[in-house]
């Protein structure tokens, strides 16, 4: 377990499968110092804490977020979570990389948007889906006009064949 924490603070907020990668991520970087975790599940909050050798864990994102260690945080919860731990941070100043989206309302979003501006703060919205090779590889088709712009997509997961009723 770290324990200085003058170097990056990093709160992670949601210890689902996306916080898990970017805390295993972030317990890799030599410049984290410290690393908190705010999750409901108790359990899950655990479990992830051992995993990454995370130096906090609570089920209030509030308390995490008010912790000194802090410098900058993940939003990682689920979609529908993310306004409240969002507006936490930017009333503490804190720098943020929210999982998409914003919000799931428009108003919530645009409320959530401008908090960020006002505050000054640097914050951006993970969308790491834009860096596989797969959709590299579509864009540069769309850009060079080897296949025509989408008017829209669903992303697909693979999954296991369904097997046979009989």
């Amino acid at each position: 377990m770290r324990r200085k924490a003058n170097g990056i603070g990093l709160a992670i907020v949601g210890a689902g499968r996306v916080g898990l990668f970017r805390g295993e991520v972030a317990a890799r970087h030599p410049a984290v110092q410290w690393i908190g975790i705010a999750e409901k599940n108790h359990n899950r909050g655990l479990y992830v804490a051992e995993k990454i050798g995370a130096d906090f864990v609570t089920p209030d994102h509030r308390e995490l977020l008010k912790r000194p260690e802090v410098t900058c945080a993940v939003i990682a919860t689920d979609e529908h979570l993310h306004v409240d731990p969002i507006m936490a941070a930017v009333e503490r100043g804190v720098p943020m990389l929210i999982e998409k989206p914003l919000a799931t309302d428009l108003g919530e979003s645009a409320r959530v948007l401008q908090a960020i501006t006002d505050a000054k703060l640097d914050a951006v919205v993970g969308y790491t889906q834009r860096f596989r090779r797969k959709w590299l590889g579509a864009k540069e088709k769309v850009r060079t006009g080897a296949l025509s712009a989408a008017s829209g997509s669903a992303p697909r997961r693979r999954c296991a064949p369904a097997r046979s009723a009989t």
